[in-house]
């Protein structure tokens, strides 16, 4: 992936501000790490579809990293899921239901996310985790 797509990304969930890059400028593996500034009035952005250049789509989830607190029904910071309006609606589900975010919008520690399954090689380092394009975004 160029810094060029990285970038594209980035700014269809808020404003891009770095990607982390090999010497060459490109991203290898099934997770790149993307800075991004976010709006946080709204929710939080868990997957986007992209089309490839052949033509194929293409679904690329996210995780957060320095993710704070935030609400798992509607998906927003600054409240829990207990003090979500949401919760208050008559007709809304259970919130110990099956909920649209939970603890997997949250990344592991960077140490952990960049070893785990990445193999190195001179010219770079790729994925041996066959999995869908994973984008961890960096909160500011």
């Amino acid at each position: 992936m160029t810094k060029e797509v990285a970038i594209w990304i980035g700014n269809k969930i808020g404003r891009f501000v770095d990607v982390d890059l090999d010497a060459n400028g490109y991203v290898w593996g099934a997770s790149i790490r993307i800075r991004v500034a976010i709006d946080i009035t709204k929710p939080l952005r868990r997957a986007l579809k992209i089309r490839t250049v052949l033509g194929d789509e293409q679904l690329v989830t996210f995780t957060y990293e320095r993710l704070p607190n935030f609400c798992y029904l509607c998906g927003r910071l600054g409240h829990i899921s207990r003090s979500c309006e949401l919760q208050l609606m008559d007709d809304f589900i259970d919130p110990g239901s099956n909920t649209p975010y939970g603890t997997w919008l949250r990344a592991p520690p960077p140490s952990a996310a960049s070893s785990e399954f990445l193999i190195s090689h001179p010219w770079g380092s790729f994925s041996t985790k066959p999995a869908n394009l994973l984008l961890i975004l960096l909160l500011l």
